[in-house]
């Protein structure tokens, strides 16, 4: 492997890695405003139920609506790092179409890197080619 083809290979990588930390800040930046949010909702709650309690008028029905909106806030934040958990995962897969050893880019029917013999990633469509002699 030569000088280019490793400096090709390493800003393959580093692209590869600033667009994934890219998606999951996205994501918590989401989650950041996701949880601020339920604070207000739960600060909201405790409010609510303080003066309906100060009243001596409190009741279920009077919750349903932050309860909800509670709930909701909770369901979209345990998405959201249930995302940040694939993106993680997927950037730890190989990426089809390079080889994993030097870089090179791979054609869908390549068994083996065509450069340095490594074995292709699974998944490729065709009948695999022989490495190199």
């Amino acid at each position: 492997m030569d000088i280019f083809d490793r400096a090709r290979r390493a800003l393959g990588d580093l692209a590869q890695s600033a667009s994934t930390q890219a998606t999951v800040l996205q994501l918590q930046t989401r989650m950041g405003e996701i949880q601020t949010e339920l604070e207000r909702q739960y600060g909201e709650a405790g409010h609510r139920a303080r003066e309906l309690w100060r009243a001596r008028v409190f009741t279920d029905s009077d919750f349903e609506i932050l309860m909800t909106r509670i709930t909701s806030l909770q369901q979209e934040l345990d998405q959201l790092r249930a995302q940040v958990d694939e993106v993680y995962q997927a950037d730890q897969q190989p990426r089809s179409g390079v080889c994993a050893e030097c870089g090179r880019s791979l054609e869908p029917n390549d068994g083996f890197c065509r450069r340095c013999g490594a074995e292709a990633p699974s998944g490729g469509s065709g009948a695999p080619s022989s490495p190199p002699d």
